[in-house]
């Protein structure tokens, strides 16, 4: 008595009790719809990402104070404070107030939204620490020996998130060139020159 024979079946469900209640659709709905419109937004921002990074360095670029700090940060601009020939070389790219804006020897990144992120990693990604901004400067020289130049800087940006569709779309690595304004000489002390209107460009 009590026992399950050979003859017990488990209660019958219809189909209609089968199908999820119309407040789980509507659930599921609400959830589809929002999470559809949440990654048209986050690849709206996502896209528009390389400009704001290139335009914000752009911005520090155009600082004359920012470039005599970033000068002062990078050592690849030891050549000005010692006399010698400028060959080039990495940038550690500060604000006017000396705050790093990036740097060649850490491992920092940018994130989905431009903001600093730990850890860029180029081998296997490190979502959403996806963008890595690098600078460099090579000398426009004016003279054979190069010790007298104007400085041209060039920022491109690398990506590498780990999502083999993302990569494809951000494989074509932005650049931005720009021509500092002023004429320097490698000397103990280095004055930019005055520079007529229309001599800077960028490109």
């Amino acid at each position: 008595m009590g026992q399950k024979t050979a003859y017990d079946f488990p209660p019958r469900v219809s189909a209609r009790e089968r199908l999820p209640s119309n407040s789980k659709l509507q659930f599921l709905a609400v959830a589809a719809t929002a999470f559809f419109f949440f990654s048209i937004f986050t690849g709206i921002i996502y896209a528009s990402t390389p400009g704001r990074i290139l335009s914000r360095a752009q911005a520090v670029m155009g600082n004359s104070a920012a470039i005599q700090e970033s000068i002062r940060s990078s050592s690849s601009f030891d050549c000005l404070r010692m006399g010698r020939s400028c060959g080039g070389g990495s940038v550690t790219l500060a604000s006017a107030v000396g705050t790093l804006v990036n740097d060649p020897l850490s491992v920092e990144g940018l994130d989905v939204f431009g903001r600093k992120c730990a850890l860029f990693d180029e081998m296997h990604g490190n979502f959403p620490c996806v963008f890595r901004m690098d600078v460099s400067w090579q000398p426009l020289c004016l003279n054979p020996a190069c010790t007298r130049f104007q400085i041209h800087f060039q920022v491109s940006l690398r990506h590498r998130s780990g999502f083999a569709l993302m990569d494809r779309l951000f494989a074509a690595h932005e650049s931005h060139g720009f021509d500092v304004p002023g004429v320097y000489e490698s000397r103990t002390r280095t004055k930019p020159a005055k520079v007529e209107k229309g001599q800077s460009r960028e490109g």
